[in-house]
């Protein structure tokens, strides 16, 4: 997908009414840090909604890392950071998200992904 549509994309739900966007960087070519990060400052430029930063690996074949997190999170419609699925074990899972806290600005949150493959606790 080209920006020009993700940027379509986005003023297309704005004027509908949308509460936020979740861009997804997507390309048939290997994506660079530069890329990603590029896309969420252009999309977040235009928008009057929050944009939700959507790590999807299964799907962007993208591997997110605790920079790539940070750095379009402290753009200011940046509301939330989705993560995928997190460790099985509960300390590594706590650990991981207290170190993205650490790096995100407080105006951001993290959406832990629902499909997680973390068994339930009991």
């Amino acid at each position: 997908m080209r920006a020009r549509q993700v940027l379509q994309a986005a003023e297309d739900g704005q004027n509908a009414g949308v509460f936020g966007v979740l861009p997804t960087p997507v390309s048939c070519h290997p994506l660079t840090e530069e890329d990603v990060a590029g896309l969420f400052e252009e999309v977040a430029a235009d928008l009057s909604v929050p944009l939700v930063i959507y790590d999807i690996p299964g799907t962007t074949h993208f591997p997110f890392t605790d920079v790539m997190y940070t750095r379009p999170a402290w753009l200011p419609q940046v509301a939330s950071i989705k993560i995928p699925d997190l460790p099985a074990d509960p300390e590594q899972t706590r650990a991981h998200v207290e170190r993205l806290r650490r790096l995100l600005p407080e105006t951001a949150t993290e959406a832990l992904c629902a499909s997680s493959r973390r068994p339930p606790q009991t």
